[in-house]
């Protein structure tokens, strides 16, 4: 729906991903079978005069994800089966503007991500390793005429990841790498 400007745009879907190729290849009885994201939130979307804002509001929960395990000294996954489950729950933020200030053009993002899984062969529901909390964006540009050239500022933010430290007791994926920081000038 459209009002001054506004668009409102509720969500919803299953949406369905094969196993991944590796572990199609051990699963020797053929049993495992797709697995499922069902997703739902809504996007709020703002444009007038060269601004954009940007908010999405999403959850997901997974089902008949792929768990395996490792039986004794055994290098090779076993026992496949698609008991695998988990959540997401996050918040995106968009905002662009080249019109506030003369010359200058900025984009901001920001995403928030709190995600559990427990699949593979996780013992239990954690925060996977491939998600971070927090990534955050800000890029600016300067069109500068004396020097009729365009000068660009960036700045980039990812809060650490978990990971498994065997030196300390935090357990499986308890531990966090260093959060990423980049400033680049151009």
């Amino acid at each position: 729906k459209k009002i001054q400007n506004l668009t409102i745009a509720p969500y919803y879907g299953d949406f369905y991903q094969n196993p991944r190729n590796g572990d199609l290849i051990f699963d020797f009885e053929n049993k495992l079978t797709n697995e499922k994201a069902n997703q739902f939130g809504i996007n709020l979307s703002w444009e007038k005069d060269n601004r954009i804002i940007f908010i999405d509001a999403f959850s997901k929960k997974y089902t008949t994800l792929v768990k395996f395990s490792y039986v004794g000294d055994d290098r090779n996954p076993s026992e496949f089966n698609n008991r695998g489950y988990g959540t997401a729950r996050g918040i995106d933020f968009f905002i662009s503007d080249n019109q506030t200030f003369n010359n200058l053009e900025y984009r901001i993002s920001y995403t928030y991500l709190d995600s559990e899984r427990d699949y593979q062969n996780y013992p239990f529901e954690v925060n996977p390793t491939f998600y971070s909390k927090h990534n955050l964006s800000v890029n600016t540009q300067l069109w500068v005429n004396p020097l009729n050239s365009l000068l660009g500022l960036s700045y980039h933010y990812t809060s650490g990841r978990p990971y498994t430290n065997p030196n300390n007791d935090n357990g499986f994926l308890g531990s966090y790498i260093k959060p990423f920081q980049s400033l680049d000038f151009s």
